[in-house]
């Protein structure tokens, strides 16, 4: 997969990576710091940037298998942009110089009112034995970033956190 390869450039840096890594911003910094030809471009996003197309597309959108050019859909990069409701813009790989194509996924054709709410309203919440686990090595972290593991919300409940996977599993 192409994402293989970024991967592998960002492994390698962290080998090579002084600075120490004990907040999610300071993976962002990694990031945008590999890749000598390529720069990573990195977007440093909040929940106010996630929205959840799920119901959209169970009510209000259709997603269809062939483009607006009967070319099959097989799904790289996606867009979908206020200013056009219904069109779903795309590309099958994350390569900039490929042309970007788009889909039609209003159903019969018909526009509607497309209100796409905000996917979470609080910060998302983690296992209760994660956080636990996390608050046990702050020891390692610098004091500066202890508060924001100490506040991170919890949950025990499997619906509020994402399944723990390793490396070796297949999707």
């Amino acid at each position: 997969m192409e994402c293989d390869t970024s991967h592998s450039l960002i492994e390698r840096k962290k080998k090579n990576y002084t600075t120490p890594i004990e907040y999610p911003r300071d993976w962002a910094l990694l990031i945008r710091n590999t890749g000598k030809m390529k720069p990573f471009i990195v977007t440093d996003m909040d929940r106010n940037n996630v929205s959840d197309f799920a119901n959209l597309f169970m009510k209000k959108l259709q997603l269809r298998t062939i483009n607006n050019n009967n070319e099959p859909f097989p799904l790289g990069w996606l867009r979908f942009h206020r200013d056009q409701p219904g069109l779903l813009l795309y590309k099958t790989s994350m390569d900039e110089n490929e042309e970007v194509k788009s889909i039609c996924s209003l159903r019969n054709g018909r526009l509607v009112e497309l209100t796409v709410p905000l996917k979470y309203s609080t910060r998302h919440p983690m296992f209760t034995e994660k956080k636990k686990d996390l608050v046990d090595l702050l020891p390692f972290v610098s004091p500066a970033y202890h508060q924001f593991y100490r506040k991170h919300p919890t949950s025990n409940s499997a619906a509020n956190a994402l399944d723990d996977t390793t490396e070796n599993e297949e999707y």
